[in-house]
């Protein structure tokens, strides 16, 4: 049997939401690590995230709208590396979920 002080020095876990680390991830790739305590893991995948909308952004939004003398133009790009920023950009952030996910229950599992 356990001492008082060692009972009284263990830390106390509570479980971690499934809904809360998932809705941080929804938002930004890399939050649900963060709220999982995973530093290592959630700051790269939120820098690759964020790089990887920047591109497509640029690529894809921005390179759309042309200025002319009646107001803007719209013209979806035609060449295929826009889309593939957005594919990318997707994979990872459904990857980031279903990573998230696996965190969340594997850290409610261990209580």
């Amino acid at each position: 049997m356990r001492s008082d002080r060692e009972a009284m020095t263990e830390q106390i876990k509570f479980r971690k939401s499934d809904a809360v680390a998932l809705l941080f991830s929804i938002f930004l790739p890399g939050m649900g690590q963060l709220y999982m305590d995973r530093m290592k893991v959630g700051v790269p995948i939120m820098i690759v995230w964020m790089v990887l909308a920047f591109f497509t952004f640029d690529n894809l939004v921005l390179e759309s709208f042309e200025l002319t003398a009646y107001g803007y133009r719209i013209d979806p790009p035609t060449e295929l590396a826009p889309y593939l920023w957005l594919t990318v950009m997707v994979a990872v952030w459904l990857v980031a979920l279903v990573h998230t996910k696996t965190l969340v229950d594997g850290y409610n599992e261990n209580l």
